[in-house]
């Protein structure tokens, strides 16, 4: 428990200054923080408003002190993996007002035909995030964003290193304070990477947040209390250290990838997992950015993944890979809501 608070005191000066609760109920309303609210039925019987007068005290289990805050009705959040590999990696995220990419590592040609094949007109975006520079994050970004107009999201180092591919661009960065981009919250994490200043993102809507952390050379301790923010969590589980070591890469390629600012591994993709999971709040987990030659089947990676944490005695958790090549996973807050059992009053 002393470490657990430790951490989020960390976590603390990067989050929102709120910390949502670690459960959901249905049928649903919450305060402003996330958390589910008393009375929540009663409140949607009776049409409550986001203005609503009607307040309820939320005790935070000690961490933020008692605090009263207004009953707001719940809003819906999907995310789609366009896809997630070192071919390119892209996340449709859609709010319930609003549309956004989280990395645009395809073309902007293919990203301008993945979103309207989702009904997803370009010039609607809200905003491009971009986790860091590479290719495989912003192949695209430039060009899509001057042909629609969209602004971009991200840290002033890699703002400075994309430089001339933002030339005509909005830019807004993003920090640890969080940042409004429609009607979604965000935030960004430092990760240990090989670039200017790569970050993880926490993306709140409403009660519900996504968190995607990719490209970590490490575990760093910020990393954990950051991702249990997440009812989706997507991390990378890039290698399979052994295969990796078997493939014809030049051995500056397999240093780099195992190296501290590289990728990680499935083993430490499991690890972090663990550590997560450590605070029996059930979420929704995809494991992003398999290598095609570094790595298992997907299948046998989620597999891994699982016998580890049943290993370590967690329980079982919704496991799915985002394809290197091809939208896949999807997910949406009202089916996660509903796949849950568990009622929590704060």
């Amino acid at each position: 428990m002393l470490v657990r608070r430790s951490m989020m005191r960390q976590w603390a000066k990067l989050a929102p200054n709120n910390f949502p609760c670690p459960s959901r109920t249905q049928p649903v309303a919450h305060c402003a923080t996330g958390c589910v609210a008393y009375g929540a039925q009663l409140a949607i019987a009776q049409g409550l408003r986001t203005n609503s007068a009607s307040k309820h005290t939320c005790e935070r289990d000690g961490l933020l002190g008692n605090r009263t805050h207004a009953i707001i009705p719940a809003m819906s959040l999907h995310v789609r993996s366009l896809a997630s590999g070192s071919s390119g990696n892209a996340f449709l995220v859609r709010t319930t007002e609003d549309t956004l990419l989280v990395d645009a590592g395809l073309s902007a040609r293919q990203l301008e035909r993945q979103l309207r094949e989702h009904d997803v007109e370009p010039h609607t975006l809200s905003g491009i995030v971009v986790s860091h520079e590479h290719h495989d994050h912003a192949q695209g970004v430039g060009a899509l964003a001057r042909r629609f107009a969209v602004p971009v999201i991200c840290t002033a180092g890699t703002a400075r290193a994309l430089g001339s591919v933002l030339q005509g661009v909005d830019v807004r960065l993003c920090h640890v304070d969080g940042i409004t981009v429609g009607d979604a919250e965000l935030w960004s994490f430092p990760i240990p990477h090989d670039a200017a200043e790569p970050v993880g993102v926490l993306l709140r809507h409403g009660m519900w947040t996504v968190g995607i952390a990719l490209d970590c050379g490490h575990v760093q301790a910020h990393m954990v209390p950051a991702l249990q923010e997440a009812d989706l969590v997507v991390v990378e589980a890039n290698h399979d250290r052994e295969r990796l070591l078997a493939t014809v890469y030049p051995w500056s390629t397999k240093h780099r990838i195992l190296s501290d600012q590289g990728h990680l591994s499935n083993l430490q993709a499991a690890q972090l997992l663990e550590a997560i999971m450590q605070d029996g709040r059930p979420r929704d987990v995809w494991l992003a950015h398999l290598s095609e030659k570094a790595n298992d089947h997907p299948r046998s990676v989620i597999q891994f993944v699982r016998n580890y944490l049943e290993m370590v005695a967690l329980p079982p958790l919704s496991l799915s890979v985002a394809q290197r090549d091809r939208p896949s996973a999807s997910w949406h807050s009202d089916q996660a809501l509903q796949q849950s059992d568990l009622f929590h009053i704060c």
